[in-house]
């Protein structure tokens, strides 16, 4: 009889943990979302002024004000502006979807494979789930 109870109390101690690890995961994702979004703005606004850098210098060269070195170089800060662009999208996905597996409980590829949205459970209130206590 007491084996089997603490077998039992074993098993709620992990699920507890597990939950608590799901919280945390959760958080953390929340926040590298946020500062992914905040990068991307950040990003945003850096390639407006790189395409109008992009503009200008190709009007000096026309204008044989300037050598194509510059334009050249200008579009270098175009193209990785664009490709930070890309990996700061592809971190996005990635942290959404880890998201998804937290809240569903299924792999990622599981809730892509039926084509449709997947309903899923939010997260129980913080404040029930994780006690500091």
């Amino acid at each position: 009889m007491k084996s089997a109870r603490a077998q039992w109390q074993a098993s709620t101690l992990a699920q507890s943990d597990q939950s608590r690890q799901a919280v945390l995961d959760a958080a953390v994702a929340y926040v590298d979302l946020s500062k992914i979004n905040l990068q991307m703005q950040l990003l945003q606004k850096q390639h407006e002024a790189v395409a109008r850098l992009v503009y200008i210098e190709t009007e000096r060269v026309r204008a044989d004000v300037d050598n194509g070195v510059s334009l050249t170089r200008a579009k270098l800060v175009e193209a990785r502006t664009r490709t930070r662009s890309a990996e700061l999208e592809g971190s996005e996905l990635q942290l959404r979807k880890r998201l998804v597996e937290l809240r569903c409980g299924l792999p990622g590829r599981s809730v892509i494979r039926f084509g449709r949205r997947v309903e899923c459970q939010p997260f129980a209130d913080l404040r029930r789930s994780f006690s500091l206590v």
